[in-house]
């Protein structure tokens, strides 16, 4: 399912596959988390852990923005929308499952991801076993980690559910392996597929305020800021029409495309302004656009404006009306806004 959450009148337009455990068989930023913190009684290296193969054997994986390394051991089915499924060598089940367009309620997104954690927990199937730990990084990035463990037709399953936040993006990844691999090493080849976690240095962008600074966060606002100075082509933008971004979203998810048209609605506040644009001047033919304000350089956007947006498609998103009612339209997360 995709979680709704509103804010400025936009709610998140993407459903959520909520990944647990399963009974199957079988330039960048780089993530900053590391390893889960052991004693030095349960300490392993990769060098003597039995699972090592599944650590060193892998292949880049890209949903989106983001882009992290899967054993080649792992079985994985693509749906075609930046969501995939899993089964681990060892037995389980992972799933990855991506959003954008997000615009988050505040509290560094606790609260979109409370939401998510408790329909995780719904049926008492899986449980949230441990404390959720939050990490933020220079307000560039933040992630959610938590222990997590399922009972299920006699069968013990161990693992971890790990949420990434960056910009409009929000990146939900759950793993469960039978609870004696877990205990005997697998959970470093968990931990080594998390902190492999990268997303492509232009996508990120703060969506709270300023956090505690880093060098590694130093860093990663460095990289955004030089891929800022690095303008696309603007004939790289594809220009779609409407019907074809309303009929069959997925295709163009992800793809740079350009839209032009009339701004019908102006909605300012916080690190993300909407607009709701009539494409070629048809009132009918409506998408919303996500913009950070900092790439209009002081500029305004008014109602009634003719623009030109380039961007990436965001699929759809589905908002509340002023009367109460949900409607969904095309999306797009916007790179620049000409206005003529």
């Amino acid at each position: 399912m995709r979680n709704v959450a509103k804010a400025a009148g936009v709610a998140l337009c993407c459903v959520l596959t909520l990944g647990g455990c399963g009974t199957a068989k079988s330039g960048s930023w780089v993530n900053p988390d590391s390893k889960t913190e052991k004693g030095s009684d349960s300490e392993k290296s990769a060098s003597v852990n039995k699972f090592a193969t599944d650590m060193e054997k892998t292949h880049a994986l890209k949903s989106w923005w983001l882009t992290m390394d899967i054993p080649d051991t792992w079985e994985e089915q693509d749906d075609g929308s930046g969501n995939y499924t899993f089964v681990p060598s060892v037995g389980g089940l992972a799933m990855l499952t991506s959003s954008s367009g997000v615009n988050f309620t505040g509290e560094n997104g606790r609260p979109e991801v409370e939401t998510l954690l408790q329909e995780l927990e719904k049926g008492d199937i899986t449980q949230i076993s441990g404390e959720v730990e939050e990490r933020l990084y220079g307000g560039s990035a933040v992630t959610y980690t938590a222990p997590i463990s399922r009972s299920q037709d006699g069968l013990l399953y161990k693992g971890k559910v790990y949420f990434l936040i960056s910009g409009h993006a929000l990146y939900m990844f759950t793993v469960c392996v039978p609870e004696s691999d877990y205990d005997d090493g697998y959970d470093d080849v968990i931990d080594h597929i998390i902190s492999s976690m990268t997303l492509d240095s232009g996508a990120i962008h703060p969506p709270f305020g300023e956090g505690e600074s880093s060098d590694k966060a130093d860093s990663s606002a460095q990289g955004s800021d030089n891929s800022s100075e690095e303008t696309k082509d603007p004939a790289s933008y594809e220009q779609i029409p409407w019907s074809d971004l309303a009929r069959t979203p997925d295709a163009y998810k992800g793809k740079d495309i350009s839209v032009s048209g009339k701004v019908l609605q102006v909605v300012e506040g916080g690190e993300s302004y909407n607009l709701r644009v009539a494409t070629d001047g048809n009132y009918g033919d409506v998408v919303l656009v996500v913009y950070s304000p900092s790439i209009m350089g002081g500029t305004r956007i008014l109602e009634d404006d003719n623009v030109t947006i380039l961007g990436a498609s965001m699929g759809t998103i589905t908002y509340e009306t002023t009367m109460g009612a949900n409607k969904t339209i095309p999306g797009i997360l916007a790179d620049s806004i000409q206005i003529s």
